[in-house]
């Protein structure tokens, strides 16, 4: 009987819940972005000892979904936030941080891998984030708590071209684009400030309201 009844408790709370949530769907459209083909130290060198002119740099469009990060943050209440239950991985391969962008909740840990032949490094400059794990070899795995919030930059000292965003949140409502640029968050009922990141443009701000049960669906613009 007390089993029974705890069951029926547990329910009707579970239902309560679900009935005070809603969900926020759509789509992001970007901008053709111009970016420019970055020239490194070493090509510098053999254009000045070839006699070519060092400013060959080339413009190239961008409009990938990928690394796009959707965030609300609410207005009407205050959200709990903790850090992830599980690590966040990002990897050294090829000269590039995999992936460019990652997003977590302040306090989460990320772990650096090297996954390339040859020593990395990875370093910050941002206030209260601001650490280098020295040079590291093939495999090396170094864990580093995020202990502040907003844009973290971080860099290789050894590979100048290297370059990555870590985006931390106080709020637990962020995803990334689907590679459609579609997608969906789930969300308890109230107001928030939607934010949609990317590297290469403005950050984008709407406000919003979500209503209990509802499935509202909104399609935003980005530009540049």
């Amino acid at each position: 009987m007390k089993i029974f009844i705890l069951f029926l408790i547990f329910s009707l709370f579970t239902s309560e819940i679900n009935a005070q949530t809603g969900e926020l769907i759509g789509s992001v459209n970007l901008p053709t972005i111009s970016k420019k083909k970055r020239t490194f130290r070493g090509r510098v060198y053999r254009n000045r000892l070839a006699g070519k002119a060092e400013n060959s740099q080339e413009d190239k469009s961008v409009t990938s979904f990928e690394n796009v990060i959707v965030s609300a943050h609410p207005i009407s209440f205050k959200s709990k936030v903790k850090p992830l239950k599980e690590n966040v991985k990002v990897l050294q391969k090829n000269k590039e941080f995999i992936p460019k962008v990652v997003a977590v909740t302040k306090g989460s840990t990320i772990e650096f891998i090297n996954n390339d032949n040859f020593y990395h490094n990875v370093f910050s400059l941002k206030s209260g984030d601001k650490f280098n794990i020295g040079r590291r070899p093939t495999g090396e795995v170094v864990k580093r708590k995020i202990e502040t919030s907003g844009e973290i930059k971080i860099f290789c000292d050894i590979h100048s071209q290297m370059s990555a965003v870590i985006l931390s949140f106080e709020t637990p409502y962020f995803t990334n684009l689907e590679a459609d640029g579609k997608f969906n968050l789930d969300l308890p009922k109230g107001k928030y400030e939607i934010q949609i990141y990317h590297s290469s443009l403005p950050l984008f701000k709407e406000t919003i309201e979500i209503k209990a049960n509802q499935k509202l669906e909104k399609n935003f613009t980005l530009s540049n």
